[in-house]
């Protein structure tokens, strides 16, 4: 975790000591607490206290994004187990959407499940691939397995109390960040480096509407609106590419359409993009965390 000041270019805090990282892929605030995903742990700090939950199941859960649903409820992807897994605020479990519940017995990390997005139309959710991505990595070219368009968008609950699990978009290249706003499915296609919005049809599909190539060195990842545009995340090599060999932060101007960046010194990889909340973020750090955070 970083704290980055987008207007002078530089990171003002890190989580730096060895003893006190934790992978989070997938970060938001809800109901007054901070909420983590972190491999197969789910975290929520609060500043009074910090309390955990493990996710079941019989494989590395590999847990990624983490939203809000509704009142009360937030959700994390278990991407090990490639399912929806719907949590009370008291961490208590509430339900499970499983796409692919019908066929029995999955191999891990199936498709690669890993967002989603509450929407009108349904909790539509993104995965990379209708392929067992894994055999798929195993056996064919990474430009196949990568750029070959298959990612996938679904539909887990169903628009209207019909066609849970059904396929509802196609075509993007490893989809990440979902992020449902003025009437569109944003979303990003992380190994091409390119930003969609994507609308829905009267049959509840998803048409593209807007496609902008934002990156051709970064892995593209992490999808936040500022109220005049999105600050994108940029990650350093993945899967073999050659690659930018720093992390970015990319801004895309709504107004203009104009993309703009800066480096973000360092290996590594953004996975979610939050605003920083100095009276809850602040301090939560400031209680559970001895970094010192700037004054």
């Amino acid at each position: 975790m970083i704290g980055y000041d987008w207007d002078r270019g530089e990171v003002f805090w890190a989580l730096a000591r060895e003893r006190e990282r934790m992978k989070a892929c997938g970060v938001c605030y809800h109901g007054g607490a901070l909420l983590v995903a972190s491999d197969d742990t789910v975290r929520r700090f609060t500043p009074e206290r910090v309390d955990s939950v493990e996710l079941p199941g019989t494989q590395n859960s590999l847990s990624h994004s983490i939203h809000p649903i509704g009142q009360g409820e937030f959700g994390v992807i278990d991407t090990g187990h490639s399912c929806l897994r719907v949590f009370r605020d008291d961490l208590s479990p509430s339900r499970v959407l499983e796409p692919l519940a019908a066929w029995g017995d999955l191999p891990p990390d199936a498709i690669h499940l890993n967002d989603f997005a509450v929407t009108p139309r349904g909790i539509v959710a993104s995965c990379f691939d209708y392929r067992p991505w894994r055999k798929v990595q195993a056996e064919l070219s990474w430009e196949c397995w990568c750029r070959g368009g298959y990612g996938l968008a679904l539909n887990l609950t169903g628009d209207r109390g019909a066609g849970a699990g059904r396929v509802v978009g196609c075509g993007w290249n490893h989809p990440h960040s979902l992020v449902y706003r003025d009437g569109h499915l944003h979303l990003c296609s992380a190994a091409a480096g390119v930003f969609h919005a994507c609308a829905f049809t009267d049959d509840g599909t998803l048409v593209e509407r807007r496609r902008v190539p934002v990156t051709q060195t970064h892995f593209l990842r992490g999808a936040w609106h500022s109220g005049d545009g999105w600050f994108l995340g940029g990650s350093t090599s993945r899967h073999g590419e050659v690659m930018a060999r720093d992390m970015a932060v990319y801004f895309l101007d709504d107004a203009s359409g104009r993309c703009t960046s800066k480096a973000v010194p360092g290996a590594g990889e953004i996975y979610d993009v939050l605003p920083w909340r100095d009276d809850l973020l602040g301090l939560i750090l400031r209680r559970h965390f001895h970094e010192p955070l700037p004054k």
